[in-house]
């Protein structure tokens, strides 16, 4: 898990235990093929910076897993944020 506060910049981590591999958004063509995840609808504000799958890169932007895999990571960063993103950042520092 990343530090809370790196650089003054708060951060996360999202973890999803699923039993559907569609209720994630993942696809998997039929029982031989890898799972998939389309990043095209998140590379609007966040960029793909790492996974334990293969990323397509520009040309097609989905993240291939082996089936085998029983965890799968992705981690992106938000590429700038804009007048309607909310720094939770004094509500993190009051907290702790």
């Amino acid at each position: 898990m990343p530090a809370p506060n790196q650089d003054g910049v708060l951060c996360g981590e999202v973890v999803i235990d699923f039993n559907d591999i569609k209720s994630v958004g993942l696809f998997q063509y039929d029982n031989k093929s890898p799972f998939m995840l389309n990043l095209g609808s998140f590379l609007d504000t966040e960029s793909y910076l790492n996974s334990n799958g293969e990323f397509g890169g520009d040309v097609m932007p989905v993240v291939f897993w082996q089936k085998s895999l029983k965890i799968l990571t992705l981690t992106t960063y938000v590429n700038s944020p804009d007048e309607t993103c909310v720094s939770l950042m004094d509500e993190y520092n009051n907290w702790k």
